[in-house]
């Protein structure tokens, strides 16, 4: 799979950083075959699954092609680098269903 290069999204730029001029580069993402099907399995995960979705749509996700409510790709791929390493392409249903956790004992709001 190739990288493709995209604007930096804001929460990549820091203070005195030209906002133009900076780029990073993306890798293609997806979710691992049972990850879905492992999350309807987990109905108490559900409204935290919800919840990040939510927090982490871009605004007006609506009104782009897919209208999907997905996280911006540069946010998921440094999210995927930073838990995995660089060679993460596929989030699993383990990996999901961890993170899922791990934000709803962290986040007692998202309960």
């Amino acid at each position: 799979m190739t990288a493709k290069t995209v604007r930096r999204a804001s929460w990549l730029r820091g203070p005195g950083r030209p906002v133009a001029s900076s780029t990073v580069a993306v890798r293609p993402y997806r979710l691992g075959p049972g990850a879905l099907r492992a999350l309807v399995a987990k109905p108490a995960l559900w409204g935290t699954a919800l919840g990040q979705c939510r927090a982490f749509c871009p605004r007006r996700w609506w009104a782009r092609w897919p209208p999907l409510p997905l996280p911006e790709p540069a946010y998921l791929s440094f999210r995927l680098e930073t838990m995995y390493g660089a060679s993460a392409q596929e989030l699993g249903a383990e990996q999901l269903l961890a993170y899922l956790e791990w934000c709803r004992k962290t986040r007692p709001s998202a309960r």
